[in-house]
């Protein structure tokens, strides 16, 4: 968890991700806004999971999903297998 959690991983990833310039989430927040939520929640988050005491948000489902099949799912992701939709960290 170390590693994963060291300070140069995780601005790795923050540029990675800003590199590609994805949709928002299910959250709705943009690349854009990510840093300035990092910046006001990242210490509680990283010692909530230092400490095992991280619990993520219920999955969500968006709307467009309900009652969609597993099956109906991967044709409208283009044949890709279910991914798992979360909330915010």
């Amino acid at each position: 968890m170390q590693r994963i959690l060291d300070r140069t991983n995780l601005f790795r990833a923050l540029q990675q991700v800003t590199r590609n310039q994805g949709a928002p989430g299910l959250d709705g927040m943009t690349v854009e806004q990510l840093p300035d939520y990092l910046k006001q929640t990242w210490r509680d988050t990283r010692n909530k999971l230092l400490n095992n005491d991280y619990r993520p948000q219920p999955m969500v489902i968006p709307p467009f999903l309900t009652g969609v099949t597993s099956r109906t799912y991967a044709a409208i992701n283009g044949g890709l297998p279910p991914l798992a939709l979360c909330g915010r960290l």
